[in-house]
């Protein structure tokens, strides 16, 4: 009796062939979820990888930058000669005061990073190039109109114009260019000169 017990059933691989199934059906499922993860994953990484070597070279309209950066010498050389008085002793509204000093730190600050830019990615323009933006014969004229006593109006217009050209110039840029940092560098100045222009 105890020898029959103690026996093992030659049919209990049958008997039990439910739970044995239910044993290899789990691991089988989780091994098949390690294997798609796995793969999904492989996929991500190609397809990543491949994005990036057909996305193409960044494009920089250098002639547009160069129109930019002309823009700003200009702007921060006019109002520098302001700050410095050399026109002669100024008192300007508060409004066009303080826009004039935001005006010449903001593009000197903006300037400086675009040429930065330009430089990481290969591409310099030089000092004399960009000074070709600054205009003398404003100069001469806001000189007259000092002694005319009409500078204020003069300057605030000049200034004004020199702004809008200058917004313009860097929508131009913005939309010729492909280099997501350039962008996001010339919208943040669009927004924040635009801003000052407003003030005026």
């Amino acid at each position: 009796m105890d020898q029959n017990n103690n026996q093992t059933n030659p049919y209990d691989f049958i008997l039990n062939s439910n739970q044995t199934k239910k044993s290899i059906d789990f691991k089988n499922k989780k091994s098949m979820l390690l294997l798609f993860s796995g793969g999904a994953l492989f996929m991500v990484i190609i397809i990543i990888v491949l994005s990036n070597i057909f996305a193409g070279p960044t494009i920089i309209n250098i002639n547009s930058y160069t129109k930019t950066l002309q823009d700003q010498a200009e702007i921060v050389h006019l109002t520098g000669e302001v700050m410095n008085n050399t026109f002669g002793s100024l008192s300007l509204p508060v409004n066009l005061d303080n826009a004039t000093v935001t005006t010449n730190v903001s593009l000197a600050s903006q300037q400086s990073n675009i040429v930065s830019y330009l430089k990481s990615n290969g591409y310099t323009v030089s000092p004399t190039i960009i000074n070709l933006g600054i205009n003398q014969s404003l100069d001469k004229q806001l000189t007259t109109d000092y002694t005319d006593q009409t500078f204020n109006s003069s300057y605030q217009q000049a200034l004004t114009s020199l702004l809008n050209q200058y917004l313009s110039d860097l929508s131009a840029t913005y939309k010729s260019s492909t280099g997501p940092k350039g962008r996001i560098m010339l919208k943040s100045d669009y927004t924040s000169i635009g801003l000052v222009q407003k003030s005026i």
